[in-house]
């Protein structure tokens, strides 16, 4: 006798890669919604990109410009999931605790370094 209720059904290849893109989009256009810095953080993108045309001598700069405002996203994004995971955790609200952590009062370029 078998035992295939571990097996995925059909989960595999192409049909894999475009679940993972869907769920991947499914949590973009979330934290969009409920994140009013990483709201904020792309319409500076959205600014920002047509001036980076102007701003690259070069490929590469341009490159590396693109590749930073994204490891902005991306750090706003690792921020919020660890906000949630300490507010999850948390048994009580502690008045220690601060409601708008330090680092986000930070202008966004100094954020990376903390």
């Amino acid at each position: 006798m078998k035992n295939n209720q571990y097996k995925p059904v059909n989960n595999t290849g192409l049909r894999r890669i475009l679940n993972a893109s869907k769920f991947s989009w499914q949590g973009l256009r979330a934290t969009y919604r409920s994140e009013a810095a990483f709201r904020q953080e792309c319409y500076v993108g959205v600014l920002a990109l047509p001036l980076s045309f102007l701003l690259a001598d070069n490929v590469l700069e341009w490159v590396l410009l693109i590749t930073s405002f994204l490891l902005v996203l991306l750090t706003e994004i690792i921020n919020s999931a660890i906000e949630a995971t300490v507010d999850r955790l948390s048994a009580t609200n502690w008045p220690v605790k601060p409601k708008t952590p330090a680092r986000r009062r930070l202008p966004w370029p100094l954020r990376l370094p903390c």
